[in-house]
Protein backbone atom coordinates (compact mmCIF):
# COMPACT_ATOMS: atom_id res chain seq x y z
CA UNK A 1 0.00 0.00 0.00
CA UNK A 2 2.80 2.41 0.86
CA UNK A 3 4.70 1.63 -2.34
CA UNK A 4 1.49 2.19 -4.26
CA UNK A 5 0.96 5.56 -2.56
CA UNK A 6 4.48 6.62 -3.54
CA UNK A 7 3.89 5.48 -7.11
CA UNK A 8 0.74 7.60 -7.14
CA UNK A 9 2.77 10.56 -5.76
CA UNK A 10 0.35 11.00 -2.86
CA UNK A 11 1.25 13.14 0.19
CA UNK A 12 2.22 10.75 3.00
CA UNK A 13 2.62 11.10 6.76
CA UNK A 14 4.34 8.26 8.64
CA UNK A 15 4.22 8.08 12.44
CA UNK A 16 6.86 5.59 13.62
CA UNK A 17 7.44 4.80 17.30
CA UNK A 18 10.18 2.31 16.41
CA UNK A 19 12.27 4.72 14.39
CA UNK A 20 14.40 4.25 12.30
CA UNK A 21 13.01 0.82 11.42
CA UNK A 22 11.20 2.22 8.37
CA UNK A 23 13.41 5.22 7.62
CA UNK A 24 14.86 3.66 4.49
CA UNK A 25 11.51 4.26 2.82
CA UNK A 26 12.50 7.95 2.84
CA UNK A 27 15.37 7.18 0.49
CA UNK A 28 13.06 5.13 -1.71
CA UNK A 29 10.57 7.99 -1.86
CA UNK A 30 13.30 10.55 -2.52
CA UNK A 31 14.50 8.50 -5.48
CA UNK A 32 10.99 8.88 -6.84
CA UNK A 33 11.09 12.66 -6.54
CA UNK A 34 9.58 13.13 -3.09
CA UNK A 35 10.41 16.03 -0.81
CA UNK A 36 11.40 14.38 2.50
CA UNK A 37 10.91 15.81 6.00
CA UNK A 38 11.86 13.88 9.13
CA UNK A 39 11.24 14.91 12.73
CA UNK A 40 13.13 12.46 14.94
CA UNK A 41 14.62 13.78 18.21
CA UNK A 42 18.18 12.63 18.74
CA UNK A 43 18.80 11.68 15.12
CA UNK A 44 21.06 13.79 12.82
CA UNK A 45 18.61 13.64 9.93
CA UNK A 46 15.89 15.33 11.98
CA UNK A 47 14.44 18.62 10.83
CA UNK A 48 13.75 21.40 13.32
CA UNK A 49 10.28 22.03 14.68
CA UNK A 50 9.29 25.16 16.58
CA UNK A 51 7.18 23.90 19.48
CA UNK A 52 5.51 27.29 19.82
CA UNK A 53 3.90 26.73 16.43
CA UNK A 54 1.55 24.51 18.44
CA UNK A 55 0.36 27.62 20.29
CA UNK A 56 -1.93 29.67 18.07
CA UNK A 57 -1.36 33.07 19.70
CA UNK A 58 -1.00 34.79 23.07
CA UNK A 59 -4.59 33.87 23.98
CA UNK A 60 -4.17 30.12 23.42
CA UNK A 61 -3.94 29.07 27.05
CA UNK A 62 -4.99 25.45 26.46
CA UNK A 63 -2.23 24.60 23.98
CA UNK A 64 0.32 26.54 26.03
CA UNK A 65 -0.62 24.63 29.19
CA UNK A 66 -0.36 21.28 27.40
CA UNK A 67 3.07 22.22 26.06
CA UNK A 68 4.24 23.49 29.46
CA UNK A 69 3.21 20.20 31.06
CA UNK A 70 5.13 18.19 28.47
CA UNK A 71 8.21 20.38 28.95
CA UNK A 72 8.06 19.75 32.69
CA UNK A 73 7.73 15.99 32.21
CA UNK A 74 10.70 15.89 29.83
CA UNK A 75 12.90 18.15 31.96
CA UNK A 76 13.22 15.42 34.63
CA UNK A 77 13.14 18.11 37.30
CA UNK A 78 12.44 17.24 40.93
CA UNK A 79 10.25 20.05 42.21
CA UNK A 80 8.07 20.52 45.29
CA UNK A 81 4.41 19.88 44.44
CA UNK A 82 3.42 23.52 45.04
CA UNK A 83 6.17 24.84 42.83
CA UNK A 84 5.43 22.18 40.21
CA UNK A 85 1.96 23.61 39.62
CA UNK A 86 3.11 27.21 39.91
CA UNK A 87 6.08 26.69 37.60
CA UNK A 88 4.03 24.92 34.94
CA UNK A 89 1.55 27.80 35.15
CA UNK A 90 4.37 30.32 34.69
CA UNK A 91 5.91 28.39 31.80
CA UNK A 92 2.47 28.35 30.19
CA UNK A 93 2.27 32.12 30.63
CA UNK A 94 5.70 32.85 29.12
CA UNK A 95 4.95 30.54 26.18
CA UNK A 96 1.82 32.61 25.55
CA UNK A 97 3.70 35.89 25.98
CA UNK A 98 6.45 34.70 23.62
CA UNK A 99 3.86 34.68 20.83
CA UNK A 100 3.75 38.48 21.11
CA UNK A 101 7.36 38.78 19.96
CA UNK A 102 8.96 38.66 16.51
CA UNK A 103 10.65 35.32 17.14
CA UNK A 104 8.29 33.15 19.15
CA UNK A 105 10.19 30.08 20.30
CA UNK A 106 11.60 28.37 23.39
CA UNK A 107 14.58 30.74 23.51
CA UNK A 108 12.24 33.73 23.68
CA UNK A 109 10.25 32.08 26.48
CA UNK A 110 13.47 31.38 28.38
CA UNK A 111 14.69 34.94 27.82
CA UNK A 112 11.47 36.29 29.35
CA UNK A 113 12.15 34.35 32.54
CA UNK A 114 15.69 35.76 32.63
CA UNK A 115 14.54 39.37 32.77
CA UNK A 116 15.49 41.25 35.91
CA UNK A 117 12.44 42.20 38.03
CA UNK A 118 10.15 40.27 35.71
CA UNK A 119 7.06 40.58 37.89
CA UNK A 120 7.29 44.38 38.08
CA UNK A 121 7.76 44.55 34.31
CA UNK A 122 4.67 42.41 33.76
CA UNK A 123 2.56 44.47 36.17
CA UNK A 124 3.33 47.61 34.18
CA UNK A 125 2.80 45.99 30.77
CA UNK A 126 -0.48 46.26 28.80
CA UNK A 127 -1.14 42.51 28.84
CA UNK A 128 -4.27 41.08 27.25
CA UNK A 129 -6.83 39.45 29.61
CA UNK A 130 -5.62 35.90 28.85
CA UNK A 131 -2.02 36.81 29.71
CA UNK A 132 -3.09 38.58 32.90
CA UNK A 133 -4.94 35.45 33.95
CA UNK A 134 -2.01 33.18 33.07
CA UNK A 135 0.43 35.36 35.04
CA UNK A 136 -2.09 35.82 37.86
CA UNK A 137 -0.40 33.64 40.47
CA UNK A 138 3.02 35.14 39.82
CA UNK A 139 1.67 38.69 40.01
CA UNK A 140 -0.12 37.92 43.28
CA UNK A 141 3.19 36.98 44.94
CA UNK A 142 5.12 40.11 43.95
CA UNK A 143 7.76 41.12 46.48
CA UNK A 144 7.82 37.75 48.24
CA UNK A 145 10.34 34.92 48.41
CA UNK A 146 7.75 32.67 46.80
CA UNK A 147 7.74 34.91 43.74
CA UNK A 148 11.48 34.49 43.25
CA UNK A 149 11.30 30.73 43.81
CA UNK A 150 8.53 30.30 41.24
CA UNK A 151 10.53 32.17 38.59
CA UNK A 152 13.77 30.35 39.45
CA UNK A 153 12.08 26.95 39.33
CA UNK A 154 10.32 27.66 36.03
CA UNK A 155 13.59 28.89 34.50
CA UNK A 156 15.38 25.73 35.69
CA UNK A 157 12.67 23.45 34.27
CA UNK A 158 12.68 25.18 30.89
CA UNK A 159 16.48 25.30 30.88
CA UNK A 160 16.72 21.59 31.66
CA UNK A 161 14.44 20.80 28.75
CA UNK A 162 16.32 23.06 26.34
CA UNK A 163 19.57 21.35 27.38
CA UNK A 164 18.29 17.87 26.53
CA UNK A 165 19.58 16.21 23.39
CA UNK A 166 16.09 16.03 21.93
CA UNK A 167 15.51 19.77 22.32
CA UNK A 168 18.92 20.88 21.07
CA UNK A 169 18.63 18.44 18.18
CA UNK A 170 15.25 19.36 16.75
CA UNK A 171 13.45 22.01 18.82
CA UNK A 172 15.97 24.88 18.71
CA UNK A 173 16.99 26.97 15.72
CA UNK A 174 15.21 27.98 12.54
CA UNK A 175 12.16 25.79 11.89
CA UNK A 176 12.46 23.51 8.85
CA UNK A 177 9.62 21.06 9.53
CA UNK A 178 6.41 21.71 7.54
CA UNK A 179 3.11 22.34 9.28
CA UNK A 180 1.18 21.13 6.26
CA UNK A 181 1.87 18.36 3.80
CA UNK A 182 1.88 19.06 0.07
CA UNK A 183 1.86 16.81 -2.97
CA UNK A 184 4.89 14.53 -3.32
CA UNK A 185 5.95 15.15 0.27
CA UNK A 186 6.73 12.39 2.75
CA UNK A 187 6.81 13.39 6.41
CA UNK A 188 8.10 11.01 9.08
CA UNK A 189 7.41 11.61 12.77
CA UNK A 190 9.77 9.20 14.49
CA UNK A 191 11.21 8.11 17.81
CA UNK A 192 12.40 4.83 19.30
CA UNK A 193 10.27 3.89 22.31
CA UNK A 194 12.80 1.33 23.55
CA UNK A 195 16.05 3.30 23.44
CA UNK A 196 14.40 6.71 24.00
CA UNK A 197 12.01 5.87 26.84
CA UNK A 198 12.25 9.40 28.22
CA UNK A 199 11.06 10.76 24.88
CA UNK A 200 8.04 8.47 24.72
CA UNK A 201 5.77 10.86 26.61
CA UNK A 202 6.90 13.77 24.44
CA UNK A 203 6.33 11.98 21.17
CA UNK A 204 3.09 10.31 22.25
CA UNK A 205 1.74 13.71 23.29
CA UNK A 206 3.29 16.19 20.88
CA UNK A 207 3.27 14.11 17.73
CA UNK A 208 -0.50 13.50 17.83
CA UNK A 209 -0.83 17.23 18.49
CA UNK A 210 1.13 17.91 15.30
CA UNK A 211 -1.08 15.48 13.42
CA UNK A 212 -4.18 17.20 14.78
CA UNK A 213 -2.71 20.58 13.84
CA UNK A 214 -2.30 19.22 10.32
CA UNK A 215 -5.61 17.43 10.05
CA UNK A 216 -7.95 20.17 11.23
CA UNK A 217 -6.67 22.68 8.70
CA UNK A 218 -8.83 22.53 5.53
CA UNK A 219 -5.87 23.01 3.18
CA UNK A 220 -3.92 20.27 4.90
CA UNK A 221 -6.20 17.34 5.59
CA UNK A 222 -7.54 16.37 2.17
CA UNK A 223 -9.11 13.28 0.65
CA UNK A 224 -5.82 12.68 -1.16
CA UNK A 225 -3.72 12.46 1.99
CA UNK A 226 -2.67 9.07 3.36
CA UNK A 227 -1.69 8.45 6.97
CA UNK A 228 0.49 5.49 7.90
CA UNK A 229 1.24 4.60 11.50
CA UNK A 230 3.50 2.02 13.05
CA UNK A 231 2.61 1.00 16.61
CA UNK A 232 -0.92 2.37 16.50
CA UNK A 233 -1.20 2.25 20.31
CA UNK A 234 0.76 5.54 20.44
CA UNK A 235 -1.73 7.27 18.14
CA UNK A 236 -5.06 8.13 19.77
CA UNK A 237 -6.65 10.81 17.60
CA UNK A 238 -10.12 9.79 16.36
CA UNK A 239 -9.99 12.15 13.35
CA UNK A 240 -6.96 10.20 12.11
CA UNK A 241 -7.76 6.65 13.24
CA UNK A 242 -11.31 6.89 11.91
CA UNK A 243 -10.22 8.38 8.60
CA UNK A 244 -10.67 6.19 5.50
CA UNK A 245 -7.19 7.34 4.51
CA UNK A 246 -5.57 5.97 7.67
CA UNK A 247 -3.53 2.79 7.30
CA UNK A 248 -1.80 0.78 10.01
CA UNK A 249 1.17 -1.25 8.85
CA UNK A 250 4.03 -3.26 10.28
CA UNK A 251 6.69 -3.46 7.60
CA UNK A 252 10.02 -4.70 8.96
CA UNK A 253 11.91 -4.95 5.68
CA UNK A 254 13.34 -1.42 5.84
CA UNK A 255 15.83 -2.08 8.62
CA UNK A 256 19.12 -0.78 7.22
CA UNK A 257 19.00 2.97 7.56
CA UNK A 258 21.41 4.97 5.44
CA UNK A 259 21.95 8.29 7.17
CA UNK A 260 22.49 10.53 4.18
CA UNK A 261 19.57 12.82 4.97
CA UNK A 262 21.38 14.99 7.49
CA UNK A 263 20.06 18.39 8.53
CA UNK A 264 22.45 21.28 9.30
CA UNK A 265 22.24 22.23 12.98
CA UNK A 266 22.55 25.62 14.60
CA UNK A 267 25.79 26.09 16.55
CA UNK A 268 25.25 26.57 20.32
CA UNK A 269 27.14 29.88 20.31
CA UNK A 270 24.71 31.16 17.69
CA UNK A 271 21.78 29.98 19.80
CA UNK A 272 23.23 31.80 22.83
CA UNK A 273 23.66 34.98 20.78
CA UNK A 274 20.07 34.69 19.57
CA UNK A 275 18.93 34.29 23.17
CA UNK A 276 20.73 37.49 24.18
CA UNK A 277 19.14 39.38 21.28
CA UNK A 278 15.70 38.15 22.35
CA UNK A 279 16.34 39.25 25.92
CA UNK A 280 17.18 42.80 24.77
CA UNK A 281 13.96 42.96 22.73
CA UNK A 282 11.93 41.69 25.68
CA UNK A 283 13.46 44.14 28.16
CA UNK A 284 12.71 47.00 25.77
CA UNK A 285 9.11 45.83 25.35
CA UNK A 286 8.65 45.25 29.10
CA UNK A 287 10.50 48.13 30.78
CA UNK A 288 10.93 48.33 34.55
CA UNK A 289 8.24 50.76 35.84
CA UNK A 290 10.73 53.15 37.45
CA UNK A 291 12.40 53.66 34.07
CA UNK A 292 9.22 54.71 32.29
CA UNK A 293 9.12 58.35 31.40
Amino acid sequence: MLDFAITQQRPILIYDSNYPSIAKIALHARDRGYDIHILAPGFPESATFNLLDLVKDSTDSVAAHDLATIIYQLSQSNVDSFFTYSSIQLIQAVLMLAKEFTLADLLTASAILECDRLTERLMAAPLNPWLKLAFGQLLSTVGTKTNTEIITTAFAILGNFIATQSASNCFLGAASFPLKIKDKQLVILGFNAESQAILASLMSSIMPTIITYDAVKPLVFTTDELFFAKEIKHLTIPIIKNSPHFNEFNHESWNNFTSDIVQPKTDYSIIQKQSNIRKLEIEQSLPIPQLIG
